[in-house]
């Protein structure tokens, strides 16, 4: 801390960490092979390591939805992948949290509130009041903490 001759003080941000935590998040929606999500983790964790002068280790959580919901479902899978991404740089967890890959021309042609939803947001791209009318009555449901 500097203080100046009116009595301001200047503080100035000095890292004492010597290890690095980094979160590194990805998709499986634009993945269909396991050895491409294998890279694009080990890409991920390499380049938020290189963000830092220190060791890092890694956090990764996958999202989407995708062909490769199936294969993550596997007993182990994380681990298995933990241990890949250990290949490149100390990590500590990985974490799925994905789903299988939506159809959602075939959802729209059930008979079912799902149909119904998406033949509405399907108006609702062509109409501005529509669309206008659907955000405003789902933001809550958006903006709500469970």
């Amino acid at each position: 801390m500097d203080v100046d001759r009116s009595g301001a003080a200047h503080l100035e941000f000095i890292d004492t960490s010597r290890v690095r935590w980094a979160h590194v998040e990805l998709s499986i929606r634009e993945l269909s092979r396991m050895d491409k999500l294998i890279t694009a983790m080990q890409d991920g964790a390499a380049e938020a390591a290189a963000a830092f002068e220190g060791p890092t280790v890694v956090r990764c959580t996958l999202r989407g939805n995708g062909p490769l919901h199936r294969d993550l479902q596997r007993d182990g899978m994380a681990d298995e992948l933990l241990e890949q991404l250990q290949a490149v740089l100390p990590a500590e967890t990985v974490r799925i949290a994905t789903g299988p890959e939506l159809d959602f021309e075939s959802l729209a042609r059930t008979e079912s509130m799902i149909s119904d939803f998406l033949k509405l947001a399907d108006h609702a791209l062509e109409d501005p009041d529509l669309r206008q009318k659907l955000m405003d009555n789902l933001g809550p449901l958006f903006r709500r903490k469970n």
